[in-house]
């Protein structure tokens, strides 16, 4: 897995307890962050030294997998604005922002182990639009059943995913 990172190549599945999906690079993150306990013979200290700089080919990897749905998930969470379909909108709303959480670890070189405290830990990274954590907080705030809450919601997460573009643009991703 972790040469596959190297390589660009990467995964996403469903599994319980991740809502977005288990990302195929959470296994090269938590060799990386891995306290071992015993490690006679090295076999984790050789694996531990192909994490300690965060591979490009794995940056590029999350950028062109995820960035795209940021603005994609929003999209369809429109769909929910005429039918009053809260949990759809929230849904999409949680697609996007799990998605603006891939790409910004992945740009501040850090890896993400899954999305439990995400947002808090990427508002704290220098390439993060400002305010990040409150404006998702306010986002979420504001879903209810009625087209406006939606509509509020869904642009603030728009606002946060124009100033997130800035450092992916058209998902090359800035060295």
């Amino acid at each position: 897995m972790i040469d596959d990172c190297h390589a660009g190549r990467i995964t996403i599945d469903y599994q319980p307890g991740h809502p977005h999906g288990f990302v195929s690079s959470i296994y090269m993150g938590e060799v990386a962050i891995c306290l071992p306990l015993h490690d006679l013979y090295g076999v984790l200290d050789a694996l531990k030294a192909k994490t300690t700089s965060y591979p490009i080919g794995l940056k590029q990897a999350t950028v062109n997998t995820f960035a795209w749905e940021i603005s994609f998930s929003l999209f369809i969470a429109q769909k929910a604005v005429a039918r009053g379909d809260v949990a759809y909108a929230a849904g999409c709303c949680f697609r996007s922002v799990a998605c603006m959480n891939q790409v910004l670890f992945a740009l501040n070189e850090e890896y993400l182990l899954n999305e439990k405290g995400a947002v808090a830990v990427a508002n704290s990274f220098a390439l993060c639009p400002q305010d990040y954590q409150q404006r998702v907080e306010s986002a979420f705030a504001l879903l209810a059943a009625d087209a406006k809450s939606i509509i509020d919601a869904i642009a603030i997460l728009e606002g946060i995913e124009q100033d997130l573009s800035q450092w992916y643009g058209d998902r090359r991703v800035i060295v």
